[in-house]
């Protein structure tokens, strides 16, 4: 198995203060597809039949996404994650869907101890 983790360094401190979670709202909103892979889960497809796993979290300073395939699908997989970042279609229709899957990712954290003290901190 191939292991791929590509950081960007920005994160939620880079959030405007009128769009916090925008960092995270765009981590949810690359895996709509790109350009070169229009359909929205042609990445995570083609991931899923060659044997892995993608995900992706935002922190505060930078933002990661990685994945896991088997090295007969790690070519098209960098093809595809490349594509995601440089030519992103970013769907309008994906848009209230993934507010509240980050408004509900915000929600189940909330009461989290060790999340607040982190924010805290």
């Amino acid at each position: 198995m191939a292991y791929a983790s590509i950081a960007v360094n920005a994160g939620s401190f880079n959030d405007p203060k009128d769009r916090q979670g925008l960092a995270h709202f765009l981590e949810h909103m690359i895996f709509m597809g790109s350009e070169k892979f229009p359909q929205e889960d042609a990445y995570s497809e083609h991931i899923s039949k060659n044997g892995g796993t993608c995900n992706a979290y935002t922190e505060f300073e930078w933002t990661n996404y990685q994945f896991q395939v088997t090295y007969s699908g790690l070519e098209k997989a960098l093809d595809m994650a490349a594509a995601l970042f440089t030519s992103p279609l970013l769907l309008e229709d994906a848009v209230d869907r993934e507010i509240n899957a980050v408004e509900s990712e915000f929600k189940m954290c909330y009461s989290d101890d060790n999340v607040r003290r982190l924010q805290i901190l």
